[in-house]
């Protein structure tokens, strides 16, 4: 299917309680989300951010599988999906294009994502999430994100982009590996 092959780099074992986590940071290790942020430089040359139509979903065709753009709704209140790769739909078993953030992501996470979406709109840093999926029946998901902002043609930040790389975590605790110290 062409999908990006995954690589979560948020050290130890994680169980299936843990996260999703959220920070501003420049330090990304898997090579994909490495390659968008650094897409991302290229094409922002020396404005805050580059403009979606500085992207070409077409010329990304190895990652856009892995890829999310949503536009910012009155300013970051809400976010309403523009594109949802066809791999996020595969993991996450859900087709959000078209909708309102707060239409499609379960109610237990939501003011969590959406102000790590706001941070990502309106903040000088990318956005790194990691953690375990809050999907319904989809808690043995692991997963490891970017999200950056993207200008309208004004020049104004309404959009973000991101990508998400997935795997199968172990759920079971007593099988995870050792922390380091114990």
């Amino acid at each position: 299917m062409g999908e990006v092959p995954m690589a979560i780099s948020h050290g130890p074992a994680m169980s299936a309680v843990e996260g999703p986590f959220a920070e501003q940071t420049w330090d990304f290790t898997p090579p994909a989300l490495r390659w968008l942020l650094d897409h991302w430089l290229e094409k922002r040359g020396d404005r805050d951010c580059p403009r979606w139509r500085d992207i070409d979903l077409p010329s990304m065709y190895k990652y856009a599988p892995n890829i999310v753009v949503k536009d910012a709704v009155d300013g970051g209140r809400d976010f309403r999906v523009r594109f949802w790769g066809t791999a996020v739909t595969e993991w996450l078993r859900i087709d959000a294009t078209g909708k309102l953030l707060s239409e499609y992501f379960p109610a237990n996470g939501r003011e969590r994502i959406l102000e790590a979406h706001r941070q990502a709109l309106t903040g000088d840093m990318p956005v790194r999430r990691w953690g375990i999926s809050i999907y319904p029946e989809r808690s043995y998901v692991g997963f490891e994100n970017i999200t950056l902002p993207l200008a309208n043609d004004a020049g104004e930040r309404a959009h973000i982009i991101s990508m998400s790389l997935y795997r199968i975590i172990d759920t079971d605790p007593s099988t995870a590996p050792a922390q380091p110290g114990t």
